[in-house]
């Protein structure tokens, strides 16, 4: 049930299965999966502490119990717990998703240890070696992609020019569509911007490959990894003569059956990093990550600060990562910064109760006024969520795990505040920012 997202059947179920035995470890995790997914992530961390006490070394536990953690911005024994796991994951023990391992530490040789562990775990085939076939003949090249995010999801705001780009004379591309989609002009105007857009939903993934290899894909690109409802069993079966791994996932599949290639450039990826992925690395010249140049138009009129709980004199630095990425250290950096410059704030995104009220607790033991926190209210399209950047005047990115295309965002030309004041004001509290963090 969970995995059909039908979720109150599925805590049904998993309630009925602890009520015939309270220490069954599987339905525990299960009920944290449904937390989760439903972004209650006190529930999650409650139920994946009974994993945990029942069966410590459970696949993935101490992962997605910390990721619930930081999705809480819980950071009590947060190093202490962050330690326990790489020593597990350096024995090589699969407790973690390489995903929930990225906000946790920047260590790339344990990265690699984690995907390596968790593939060999989850998908012991893979680490047979196997053919991929020859290269199908054909006029053109048929270039596939593969991801569970083909809709208004960043991965879809990011890709959908470089799919609208593809020289059509050289080259035919398919889309493999296995995650849910959503009626959005985003999805529309995706569904239009291939040769072929195969809805995989609700295919098997015997169905999936089956498709693929109708396609005759010459080069199929997997835009998921180690994401959220990614299918990395489908790339465990030699599925093109060509596979790569692009955009989706910031790390290595941990597996050279998975993926041939891993396209990269020199920042996201320098020389010195690529012992740590399995990949072969593909630098793309100029930038790693596309940007939609042809995405929603933004209005020339300045949004009102004061629609967004921002007054004109302040100065707003803003970070509108997920609550998963903030952590003390870096929200230590954030409360100096506030505590160098007068008549500032903290501008974030609307995270959850819980998270808030954490995040308030820890500035005011640090002797800042917790009204100095202000949290993004929802807005109804991306046009306007671009458009309210105009109205901070310095970005501020997380460690370990950095802003992905919420970078973009505040770097796109359409973000930028044009007044001369607030320029002077980022140039200003850059300064600033560079002393506290040096």
């Amino acid at each position: 049930m969970w995995g059909l997202k039908r979720y109150e059947e599925a805590l049904a179920a998993f309630d009925k299965a602890l009520s015939l035995k309270s220490d069954l470890d599987g339905a525990w995790v299960g009920r944290g999966n449904v937390f989760t997914d439903l972004k209650c992530y006190d529930g999650a961390l409650a139920a994946y502490d009974k994993a945990v006490s029942i069966r410590p070394d459970l696949e993935g536990i101490e992962g997605l119990r910390l990721y619930a953690k930081m999705n809480l911005c819980n950071w009590e024994n947060l190093d202490e717990e962050i330690g326990h796991l790489t020593a597990a994951i350096r024995a090589g023990k699969a407790n973690s998703s390489p995903f929930a391992l990225l906000s946790l530490t920047d260590s790339p040789d344990d990265h690699l240890r984690c995907a390596r562990a968790w593939v060999a775990a989850k998908l012991p085939q893979s680490s047979r070696a196997g053919s991929r076939g020859v290269p199908h003949q054909h006029d053109r090249i048929r270039i596939g992609y593969v991801s569970p995010d083909l809709r208004e999801h960043p991965v879809g705001y990011l890709t959908a020019g470089v799919f609208e780009n593809h020289d059509a004379r050289r080259f035919e591309t398919y889309a493999f569509s296995i995650g849910p989609g959503d009626d959005s002009d985003l999805r529309k105007r995706l569904e239009g911007s291939f040769h072929r857009f195969i809805d995989c939903e609700h295919k098997s993934d015997s169905e999936v490959l089956e498709a693929i290899s109708e396609a005759q894909i010459d080069i199929l690109v997997d835009l998921a990894g180690h994401t959220q409802n990614a299918r990395l069993p489908l790339f465990a079966s030699s599925p093109a003569p060509i596979v790569v791994n692009y955009l989706g996932f910031a790390g290595t599949l941990g597996s050279k059956e998975l993926s041939n290639y891993i396209i990269a450039d020199q920042i996201v990826l320098p020389d010195s990093n690529s012992q740590f992925f399995e990949e072969k690395v593909v630098r793309l010249p100029g930038s790693f990550m596309p940007r939609d140049n042809n995405g929603p138009a933004i209005g020339e009129v300045l949004p009102d600060r004061a629609d967004h709980y921002l007054r004109p004199e302040w100065t707003v630095f803003c970070c509108f990562n997920n609550a998963y990425k903030i952590n003390r250290s870096v929200f230590g950096c954030w409360l100096n910064i506030l505590r160098s410059v007068g008549q500032s704030v903290l501008w974030l995104s609307d995270i959850g109760e819980i998270a808030k009220s954490n995040l308030r607790k820890e500035a005011k033991e640090a002797g800042i006024d917790p009204d100095r926190l202000v949290f993004a209210k929802r807005v109804s399209s991306s046009a306007d969520h671009l458009a309210r950047h105009r109205l901070a005047d310095l970005f501020l990115d997380t460690l370990p795990y950095n802003a992905h295309t919420t970078a973009s965002d505040a770097l796109c030309p359409s973000s930028h505040k044009l007044e001369i004041a607030s320029q002077a004001a980022s140039r200003r509290a850059c300064s600033t920012q560079l002393a506290c963090l040096n």
